[in-house]
């Protein structure tokens, strides 16, 4: 297994091209501390100033300066001097190579730039890898609509399964039923009530009905089988038992709160996106009972634990406009990066609004997906032929979602994997304009 961190190394990428400076960030986000663009040669050279990246993509024909202008100016200051810098132009006039060459370019790539191309120029000036390529899944999604409210539930649906993981773990464990049989026939009942276009609403209202059944069955237990507090922490496992219905709780009010627009857009606090689903991590955690740990800084991190890096960064400053389903997409992606990780591996996750889009990466170190499997892996329901020993506590379609709802979005979904190495999930959503944002 690949463990390897992303990169300290930054990168700046001054082009006029839109489209080239989005390829850039899909390539380089998952791999580098940070990315900057600019459409301005002006503003490009403020960044380079301020930030000095560690490598600088420049273009040659760009409005009001050109790259060798601006090769020039960064040349002549100090703080960019020694900065290298990699030309990628459709200019091939002799002239600009020799101007290019005279100012000791890194490199030298003419467009259109095969990206694959790009990535092994960029790589050995940052050591790096070089990943896989990035696949854009395009085949239409047909849904039923029984589907359909399921992934619309899906939040709600996961939470059912861990509860039902806890308790048949005790059921294991105690080799006996009969305690814990109501509260397992009810989690049931939820379930099937999801795909109800109506009762799927009701059952959000009677979560407290549900844990104070839970919790007096597992009162039952512990007073019918005291001896299970030999094999078992059950003062610890009963507070887990509440931690996760207060997630319910939360899971449900987030689904209320959209229930007459699905697809609603909020502006929110940076740290509470971050905060949220570091929350999302600790009850991982919580819920493997000491099988692993979850750290948030390399250096915190011992050789079994799960190193997880969270980003959000907004052009708003300390808040971002999103849709609110997207912290649900973001949960469901980092899960599944966790579960078919290794202990010791990393996953990272970043959300960056730029102005012009939302941009969602999730990356990990883990078992990664087959090149021949990148498509049929978000059919509803769906899994990679390489996962069959990894025990399936969720739903079966987080990539489901997050690609039905990047579509209804109107934005694009990529995949980059590698069998052995890990897998880089990429969504870019348009920014939604909003009669909020000033």
């Amino acid at each position: 297994m690949n463990s390897t961190l992303p990169s300290a190394h930054t990168l700046l990428a001054i082009d006029d091209d839109v489209s080239m400076l989005s390829l850039v960030r899909l390539l380089l986000e998952p791999q580098l501390a940070r990315v900057w663009t600019s459409e301005d040669p002006h503003e490009g050279l403020r960044l380079a100033i301020i930030h000095k990246p560690s490598l600088i993509l420049l273009d040659n024909h760009m409005r009001d300066m050109n790259g060798i202008e601006v090769l020039h100016q960064l040349r002549k200051m100090p703080a960019t001097r020694e900065i290298p810098v990699i030309m990628l132009t459709g200019d091939n006039s002799l002239a600009t190579v020799q101007t290019a060459a005279r100012e000791q370019v890194a490199g030298y790539l003419l467009k259109p730039c095969d990206p694959q191309d790009l990535l092994a120029v960029i790589a050995p000036l940052l050591n790096l890898a070089v990943p896989p390529p990035h696949h854009e899944l395009t085949r239409p999604l047909k849904l039923s609509p029984e589907q359909d409210c399921l992934l619309e539930m899906h939040s709600i649906l996961n939470v059912l399964g861990v509860l039902s993981n806890e308790l048949n773990i005790l059921v294991l464990t105690a080799r006996e039923l009969d305690h814990l049989k109501p509260s397992l026939e009810k989690l049931k009942l939820f379930k099937s009530a999801l795909t109800d276009p109506v009762r799927r609403w009701e059952i959000l209202a009677e979560v407290d009905d549900l844990e104070q059944l839970v919790l007096s069955n597992f009162e039952a237990l512990q007073q019918a089988r005291p001896e299970l507090a030999d094999l078992l922490p059950l003062e610890a496992w009963r507070d887990n038992l509440a931690s996760i219905f207060a997630v319910f709780r939360i899971r449900a009010h987030e689904l209320m709160a959209r229930a007459a627009d699905p697809l609603i857009w909020q502006t929110l606090p940076i740290e509470q996106v971050r905060s949220n689903l570091i929350h999302v991590f600790e009850a991982i955690e919580r819920n493997s009972h000491g099988r692993y740990h979850i750290v948030y800084k390399a250096l915190d991190k011992y050789s079994q634990d799960y190193l997880v890096e969270v980003e959000v960064i907004s052009s708003r400053g300390e808040q971002i406009h999103i849709p609110l389903v997207l912290q649900d997409v973001m949960r469901d992606l980092s899960a599944n990066a966790r579960k078919y990780t290794e202990p010791g591996g990393c996953i990272r996750s970043r959300l960056v609004e730029d102005g012009e889009a939302l941009r969602l990466t999730v990356s990990d170190t883990g078992r990664g997906i087959p090149p021949d499997e990148l498509e049929a892996v978000v059919e509803f329901g769906s899994r990679g032929s390489n996962t069959g020993d990894t025990p399936a506590w969720g739903a079966g379609f987080g990539l489901t979602k997050a690609y039905a709802i990047t579509r209804r979005l109107g934005g694009k979904m990529w995949i980059a994997s590698k069998v052995g190495e890990g897998t880089t999930i990429t969504l870019e959503i348009p920014l939604h304009v909003a009669s909020d944002i000033q």
